[in-house]
């Protein structure tokens, strides 16, 4: 079934192999269909994952190539229903990307429009804040930041929702600097829910050399 494979790729990603996850969710035995946003997310998840596996290994060149087709959904995904015109979290690698590969005012015009977003919550506001940091505007992008790293979670929540408050928080001690503490939040979050792999990639990135001053 779609659901098993789905989670069969997942586990992938999880393993550091995304190539063999997208072989799966690409194949045209697997259509994802325009209303499962969940599955749409999880073939994002794993083209950044591999984009930043690709920088792990210092592939600079390849990792590019795929942060910045991170948005494009093969034919064997039909999403029109769910396209932003800016989804923070493919906008902020894209921008990296293209800040790698030498194109640092067109990165800054794609980090503007992530920080001139509204009402953004969580995950978005969190690359609402990566890009407000790379543009220079460290303040604003503490005020995030610490909102983020204050998430708590309490015993009477569900497993799911407890893995996520662990991963938001450790978003918010990621954009802060406080590396070692993020590792330990993701870590957390992914006890509470082992296919989360969005903690799985922020556990990659958090391998990689940092190339901004930490927030304080």
């Amino acid at each position: 079934s779609d659901a098993l494979r789905a989670t069969l790729a997942r586990l992938l990603v999880l393993h550091e192999e995304p190539d063999a996850a997208l072989s799966l969710l690409q194949s045209k035995e697997f259509f994802i269909a325009e209303s499962n946003a969940e599955l749409i997310d999880l073939y994002r998840e794993t083209k950044l994952s591999q984009g930043l596996l690709f920088l792990k290994k210092g592939q600079t060149t390849s990792a590019t190539a795929v942060l910045l087709e991170a948005g494009k959904l093969p034919g064997t995904i039909a999403a029109s229903d769910f396209e932003r015109p800016v989804v923070p979290k493919l906008a902020y690698y894209q921008g990296y990307a293209l800040w790698l590969r030498g194109d640092g005012e067109v990165a800054r015009k794609v980090w503007q429009k992530i920080a001139e977003m509204t009402g953004l919550e969580g995950e978005d506001a969190y690359y609402a804040g990566r890009a407000l940091d790379r543009l220079g505007q460290r303040e604003r992008a503490k005020v995030i930041f610490d909102s983020l790293a204050a998430r708590s979670s309490s015993p009477g929540e569900t497993r799911r929702a407890q893995a996520r408050a662990h991963y938001l928080q450790g978003l918010g001690r990621a954009g802060r600097g406080q590396s070692e503490a993020a590792r330990a939040a993701f870590q957390q979050a992914l006890r509470f829910d082992a296919t989360l792999i969005a903690a799985k990639r922020q556990l990659i990135e958090l391998e990689l050399p940092r190339d901004r001053p930490n927030i304080r």
